[in-house]
């Protein structure tokens, strides 16, 4: 992932587990962004077998200037649920 910026539509967050995503029921980013305010994004499964999922940024996404933390959010079949270490981006004010 490139540098971003406030206001940015299609940015790629692509993920690899590690895990056999083929039992899962749901994956999700949870995000923080720079206000402290907690969502989460659903991802997309990119590679079963690998563990490679993604989100792409929608409208909205990125309406803050400052450092994002998100954490994968995994969740199977079978009611096991685990979350990725955390990860870091910035997004940045127009120009900067």
């Amino acid at each position: 992932m490139g540098k971003s910026y406030i206001g940015d539509i299609g940015t790629r967050i692509r993920t690899t587990t590690l895990l056999d995503m083929s039992n899962v029921s749901g994956v999700y980013y949870d995000v923080t962004k720079p206000d402290d305010i907690v969502f989460q994004w659903p991802c997309s499964i990119e590679n079963v077998t690998s563990g490679i999922v993604y989100y792409d940024i929608v409208d909205g996404d990125f309406d803050k200037f400052g450092r994002y933390e998100y954490q994968t959010d995994i969740t199977m079949n079978n009611g096991d649920h685990w979350r990725s270490e955390t990860r870091y981006f910035d997004v940045y004010e127009e120009f900067k």
